[in-house]
């Protein structure tokens, strides 16, 4: 797979190769949300592997293009892209749900670090307001995969979920130098 990434687009790193290893053994098929797609890595992989449609959903209307240009080169024409904050423009239900939201804990300003700044004080702003949407557009028998760092709080994960009817399980882990990435696998309970 190549992936072009334009100038203001979040380039793929360790954590999306995290989610991109854990995705390879996905056994569900049907309609994928690639979530906060940036360059179009994740929903393009999902393509290929024969989920369609696959919507990619990124804040960034930047990303719109670099999704129809990775789609384009890598032979795929089943994605499309809605640009909006999450699940605001979002109808309808998905059997995979993807997410490497922004998760330091930084302050957002605009588009200039939207792809990695996930709010003071523990980078939780964008992923508690995607929990809070997610049993909405989650299919039932689907699954949805939602990477963090320890950082953010594994237990404030936990308990958001299990406030919402889901139950996710930590089911991957990476230690970088100085954070650990975790990937959870969330279905309704």
């Amino acid at each position: 797979m190549y992936i072009e990434v334009p100038h203001g687009i979040y380039k793929p790193a360790e954590d999306t190769l995290l989610l991109l290893d854990v995705l390879e053994s996905v056994e569900v098929r049907g309609k994928a949300l690639d979530m906060g797609t940036g360059s179009g890595a994740i929903a393009v992989y999902l393509a290929k592997k024969g989920f369609d449609p696959v919507i990619g959903v990124d804040i960034n209307p930047a990303s719109g293009i670099a999704l129809r240009v990775n789609s384009t080169r890598n032979n795929v024409d089943n994605t499309l892209f809605v640009n909006c904050d999450l699940f605001s423009a979002i109808r309808g239900k998905f059997n995979l749900i993807v997410f490497n939201p922004p998760y330091l804990p930084e302050k957002r300003s605009g588009f200039e670090n939207a792809a990695w700044a996930g709010g003071l004080p523990f980078g939780r702003s964008v992923i508690d307001k995607f929990l809070l949407g997610l049993n909405n557009h989650l299919s039932p028998g689907g699954e949805a995969y939602l990477l963090q760092t320890e950082r953010n709080g594994i237990e404030k994960t936990l308990h958001l979920l299990e406030r919402k009817g889901l139950r996710g399980d930590v089911i991957a882990e990476s230690k970088l130098m100085f954070e650990r990435l975790i990937v959870f696998k969330i279905r309704l309970k």
